[in-house]
């Protein structure tokens, strides 16, 4: 890179110089994107950690036999629950139940997602 800028920076650019530069710029264009698209897919995944955070409701560390980690959330009987939790946390999230406060919501507790002690 720093051979293509002083290239570009002396008394006469070359055809070739010009042409990497525009690959380089193409790259880092790219490069760029990359990371704004894996940004925003972090800051999803962060508002959908800020929004169940409050729901937590209890962990077990030693659930069934053969012991597997389950973490329990308050969820509401209405709310679907599937393998696709970014889904269901989204759909739970712009529902009416959104804006009621976890701590006011005694409904059933509903689901557990359970973490194999094996998987980590």
């Amino acid at each position: 890179m720093s051979d293509l800028i002083e290239r570009l920076r002396g008394p006469c650019p070359s055809i070739p110089a010009m042409r990497d530069a525009a690959s380089e710029i193409e790259r880092l264009t790219a490069a760029r994107d990359e990371l704004r698209r894996q940004l925003a897919e972090a800051e999803l995944d962060a508002q959908r950690y800020r929004w169940l955070r409050p729901r937590f409701f209890a962990a077990d560390f030693a659930y069934s036999d053969p012991p597997v980690c389950a973490i329990v959330f308050r969820w509401p009987e209405s709310a679907k629950i599937s393998a696709n939790l970014d889904r269901e946390i989204d759909a739970a999230w712009t529902s009416s139940w959104n804006s009621v406060s976890c701590n006011w919501w005694r409904g059933p507790i509903r689901s557990a997602i359970r973490l194999s002690s094996a998987s980590h």
